[in-house]
């Protein structure tokens, strides 16, 4: 059986870049302190429902647009855990695309509701 990861990005980014070795780093997704560092690997969570709450939460939010962005699937290497690591963020090293999807209306609600949940 093969492990589930996901993640979001642009969909101008070519999704078949992932499986390239030279492009699987992570770098933070906010402004930080850590802003410029890389990490080995391909940031990515558990579920669907973790993307939004790590969008919510330690990603600091998405810009809402429709078509901009796209829910990858991936089956990979299990690397250790990112830095947002509390918040359920891992690194992988990809090895097969399972699915892409764009972001639409009911993913945006749940990172909306994720993050009133927090607020609350």
């Amino acid at each position: 059986m093969t492990t589930s990861y996901y993640r979001i990005q642009s969909a101008g980014r070519e999704v078949g870049d992932l499986l390239d070795a030279s492009e699987q780093v992570s770098r933070t997704w906010s402004n930080s302190t850590n802003e410029g560092v890389y990490d080995e690997g391909v940031s990515v969570v558990d579920s669907v429902e973790s993307l939004a709450t790590y969008l919510a939460t330690a990603g600091q939010g998405i810009p809402i647009g429709d078509g901009q962005w796209v829910i990858v699937e991936l089956a990979g290497e299990y690397l250790g855990w990112g830095r947002d690591k509390d918040a359920g963020e891992m690194l992988i090293r990809p090895t097969a695309i399972l699915s892409v999807t764009f972001a639409d209306d009911g993913f945006y609600e749940m990172v909306g509701a994720a993050y009133d949940a927090d607020q609350a």
